[in-house]
């Protein structure tokens, strides 16, 4: 556990799970990371080399894919999207793990599960600092490397891991660049939940310091929500970077 704080508050803990300043972190959070989530899975239709091939996998296949076994099959079919002509979608989750898609969601969720680790356990100020809580911030370091890791590395290596440990299943990006675009966009994710999540405890203390009625809390935590997700992605999406 963390370290408790040098000094009392003023302020109490929150006691109950159904309160404002609760309901209104997790659906904020949730719509932060939703948002982003869909906008990962919108770059990734979008990125360059990523459409359908009908000449994958050819002839000597019967010119379509076969989701029950893609494994034998040639290497470009895991690289093309679901449902093309040639890549029909499996009826079973499972047919459908070797994908580009589900590569990119399953990557890009790994940093959305550490982003609401920190965010979830801000310390002031009852606690001291994450960092004295030693087993979880060694465990949230060690993680973080690992996904960054699964990311960022050079195909050759992600293909060797690939080769150890068969329930893995990462995809190759089509585009080399996609994979900084999608760290990029989750160090993004990063800031908007955390200036959410600070922004919701100053709402609540001024909530319950009187200075605030409850209803101006929620509007102004729910349109913070609102601002930090659309806001960003809105930016991003009409630059120049979201078509490389």
């Amino acid at each position: 556990r963390g370290a408790p704080a040098s000094e009392l508050s003023l302020q109490r803990p929150q006691s109950r799970l159904i309160s404002v300043s609760v309901l209104s972190s997790v659906l904020g959070q949730s719509l932060i990371a939703a948002l982003f989530q869909l906008f990962a899975a919108e770059w990734t239709f979008q990125m360059k080399g990523f459409a359908c091939d009908r000449a994958c996998p050819g002839p000597r296949y019967d010119d379509v894919c076969d989701p029950e076994d893609l494994a034998s099959m040639p290497p470009c079919c895991a690289s093309l999207p679901l449902g093309c002509p040639t890549r029909p979608i499996g009826v079973e989750t499972d047919q459908n793990v070797m994908s580009v898609e589900a590569s990119s969601a399953f990557l890009f969720a790994q940093f959305q599960y550490l982003i609401v680790v920190i965010c979830f356990n801000t310390s002031a100020p009852f606690r001291k600092s994450l960092t004295t809580n030693g087993l979880l911030f060694a465990s949230w370091i060690m993680l973080s490397a690992i996904s960054t890791f699964l990311l960022l590395a050079p195909e050759e290596w992600i293909a060797q891991i690939d080769e150890r440990l068969p329930s893995l299943q990462i995809q190759r990006f089509p585009s080399p660049l996609f994979k900084w675009k999608l760290f990029g966009l989750a160090l993004v994710n990063f800031a908007c939940s955390y200036c959410f999540e600070i922004f919701t405890e100053a709402a609540v203390r001024h909530k319950e310091a009187g200075k605030i009625s409850r209803v101006v809390a929620v509007n102004a935590i729910l349109l913070m929500a609102i601002l930090l997700s659309f806001g960003p992605l809105l930016l991003i999406y009409n630059t120049a970077w979201a078509t490389v």
